[in-house]
């Protein structure tokens, strides 16, 4: 996640015209999801939900993926807060909720709906929500066409769950936390949407201790316009890696580079994406692992961990962005990204271009946050919240 990578894929922009994948498996639909929601793909900040007066953790296992956000949740609780757990995993995170919902896993949009039919039937809508959401008469349509019963035979729960569900979302503000796991099922823009949707008629958009929060604009504290002009000629799509470079013929896919991925083992349908590593004439995976990717490779260039790395690195559950410093030597033999990148460069003409050592491109990448007194001598002592970041987002509604 080293913001040095783009300069790698700003590399082959300039060697080019290379094929690419786009679209992204991880956390795509929600991000999706969002922009189609909100326009914008952000969160409150986290320390927001000390002015929660409850918390959804939705799809979250925070013991597991989110450890930083155990000690807030947990001063959260002891100045009189109320953490909820909505999954269909009974995870190592229910052990200290106040109250535990397990769904049909893929039922989550039915949750969202039924506790929004329970809110407009008992005077939880945000009298303004005609104000800033469209079309408001629609979704309540859409909570009104099943009963409370009727949502909750949906999702395998019971209906007075449900209901503790809705009485909880109402004793706000409320803030949702919204996991990864539950938008990489069948639907999951639309179960995102879904929790979007109820964020905003309940009134918990644009104010302190409330939102839907997925996930953050990692890298939009950054300078990264050396990369404005990539508009590779042909791209595939990361779900269909696989088959999408097997079936490439105009012209085929001759040579695959794959760095910062693991696509055999992230991707789905394994055997299409190895087969199609595997069949090229020349396949360079790029890694510190042997991992299953590397074994479909012709050649595997080992590379450093952040240990080793001079890079910076964008916010990843929070707002805040740092700086990669060595504290390892590599070991011999071993290089970074970039130096890989520039020895390839020597080879192809572009030694000009990527000659700069780390720190010039770190320099380029800060232009955006100079202004704000933030450069690579602020990162010394320590993180740095990214200026942009709203504490609240949509604050103005």
């Amino acid at each position: 996640l080293g913001m040095m990578k783009h300069v790698g894929d700003y590399f082959f922009q300039r060697f080019g015209p290379v094929t690419v994948k786009s679209g992204d498996v991880c956390a795509g639909a929600g991000e999706a999801a969002q922009r189609h929601d909100f326009g914008v793909f952000d969160s409150n900040d986290r320390l927001d939900i000390s002015n929660s007066r409850t918390i959804f953790l939705w799809g979250k296992n925070v013991a597991v993926s989110s450890v930083h956000l155990i000690p807030l949740l947990k001063e959260a609780q002891r100045r009189g807060a109320r953490v909820v757990l909505i999954d269909p995993v009974h995870q190592q995170t229910a052990r200290w909720c106040d109250l535990f919902v397990q769904p049909r896993a893929g039922t989550d949009a039915a949750v969202a709906v039924g506790i929004a039919r329970w809110l407009f039937g008992h005077g939880g809508i945000d009298p303004r929500a005609n104000q800033y959401c469209e079309p408001l008469e629609a979704y309540r349509e859409l909570a009104f066409s099943e009963t409370l019963d009727g949502w909750a035979e949906i999702t395998d729960v019971a209906p007075e769950a449900i209901e503790a569900l809705a009485e909880a979302y109402a004793d706000g503000p409320s803030a949702i936390l919204i996991g990864w796991g539950l938008q990489r099922r069948r639907y999951g823009a639309t179960t995102v949407r879904a929790i979007d949707a109820l964020a905003a008629v309940a009134g918990n958009l644009g104010i302190a201790g409330g939102g839907a929060s997925f996930y953050f604009a990692r890298s939009a504290a950054f300078d990264l316009s050396f990369r404005s002009t990539m508009n590779a000629p042909r791209k595939i799509p990361e779900p269909l890696l696989g088959p999408g470079i097997l079936e490439a013929d105009d012209p085929p896919i001759r040579m695959v580079w794959v760095s910062a991925a693991n696509p055999v083992a992230m991707l789905p349908d394994s055997n299409s994406v190895a087969q199609a590593l595997a069949s090229r004439e020349l396949t360079v995976v790029v890694d510190s692992f042997l991992t299953d990717t590397a074994r479909c490779a012709d050649i595997v260039l080992p590379t450093t961990t952040m240990l080793e790395e001079d890079d910076l690195v964008g916010a990843y559950g929070h707002h805040w962005l740092a700086e990669l410093r060595p504290v390892v030597p590599p070991a011999a033999g071993v290089k970074t990204d970039y130096e890989i990148i520039q020895l390839l460069a020597k080879r192809v003409g572009l030694a000009d271009e990527f000659s700069a050592p780390p720190a010039v491109w770190k320099d380029r990448m800060l232009r955006r946050v100079t202004d704000q007194g933030i450069d690579r001598e602020a990162f010394h002592a320590g993180a740095v919240r990214n200026p942009f970041a709203s504490e609240v987002l949509f604050a103005d509604r």
